[in-house]
């Protein structure tokens, strides 16, 4: 429970710098950045053999939002200020200044510009498994 308060109090001083994200941002991308580890293989790895790639992150949030929200990610993302991968940089580049997260010093918040379309990969993910059909089918 303590390292939880630990992590509210930080994001409550990164949220005092930058407001424009909410605290679950903060949080999901932590939960995404572990999600992102274990799905590349690096869970048990340290140091530069378990850092991921401004593009790795932005795509282990996508498929972790997914996994989590379904045809709703697009919506609780933005409704967090997530619009783009950008956002995902500034979030990351803010715990990395106050010590939630570390870099390489190859990392640079550009890692995270144009990476992707987030709401187009949103709805192209789902259009690929078949499920945003299913969904606006589902209530007729």
């Amino acid at each position: 429970m303590g390292g939880k308060a630990t992590l509210l109090e930080r994001v409550r001083r990164i949220r005092q710098r930058d407001g424009r994200y909410a605290p679950e941002a903060y949080s999901f991308l932590l939960e995404a950045l572990d999600f992102t580890v274990r799905r590349l293989g690096k869970a048990r790895r340290t140091g530069d053999e378990r850092h991921v790639t401004g593009s790795d992150l932005a795509q282990g949030v996508l498929d972790c939002a997914l996994d989590r929200f379904g045809l709703l990610a697009e919506a609780v993302l933005a409704g967090w200020g997530i619009r783009g991968t950008e956002d995902l940089g500034e979030i990351v580049f803010n715990m990395v200044e106050d010590g939630l997260m570390g870099k390489s010093g190859r990392d640079r918040r550009e890692d995270f510009h144009g990476v992707f379309d987030l709401r187009g990969a949103i709805r192209h993910k789902f259009r690929m498994e078949g499920k945003w059909e299913n969904a606006s089918t589902s209530g007729s």
